[in-house]
């Protein structure tokens, strides 16, 4: 857990995690730039980051595989 790889990964992962919320936030309300609540929107997708940050490392400490990811690239892409 303590390589660069896992953290770069991890990190990716939850800004894209982050993004998505926020995208998915905004499109389900369909109002106006001017309309949106931006504290909800920011607060919600910032804890969805998180809680994405939290999987990668509770996924890594259940089954180290080097990577953000359950899938151990070294088997073939095998999933547990």
């Amino acid at each position: 857990m303590g390589a660069w790889a896992f953290w770069r990964d991890a990190l990716e992962r939850a800004v894209r995690t982050t993004a998505q919320t926020a995208a998915g936030m905004l499109l389900g309300h369909s109002v106006g730039l001017l309309g949106v609540n931006w504290g909800s929107v920011s607060s919600i997708a910032g804890m969805a980051g998180v809680l994405s940050l939290l999987l990668s490392v509770g996924g890594e400490a259940a089954r180290p595989t080097g990577t953000a990811s359950l899938i151990d690239p070294h088997k073939g892409g095998q999933f547990p």
